[in-house]
């Protein structure tokens, strides 16, 4: 049995509900070549959301590839940064 699967667990026999999302850095680094501010808009309401309705957020990352998102526009880094910047401030 594996990490994730021991937390789930626990958080279970907490008498709490798991909710778990995987990403993937490949993924994200698409989303990103494309992204506009409608979507990170978008993304920032659907996370927003989502965090206003768990009591508690844990996070586990890692990533195969550091260097990603290397490749990434820096004006596209920094729009979708500045607009998601609310959701991680209020988790």
């Amino acid at each position: 049995m594996n990490s994730p699967s021991k937390l789930i667990r626990a958080v279970r026999a907490a008498g709490a509900t798991p909710f778990v999302e995987t990403r993937h850095t490949r993924v994200g680094r698409e989303q990103l070549l494309g992204m506009n501010e409608k979507q990170a808009t978008d993304a920032h309401d659907l996370e927003m959301f989502r965090m206003k309705k768990m009591q508690a957020y844990i996070a586990i990352r890692g990533a195969d590839n550091m260097n990603e998102n290397a490749d990434v526009p820096s004006g596209k880094m920094q729009m979708y940064s500045k607009i998601i910047r609310p959701v991680q401030d209020y988790r």
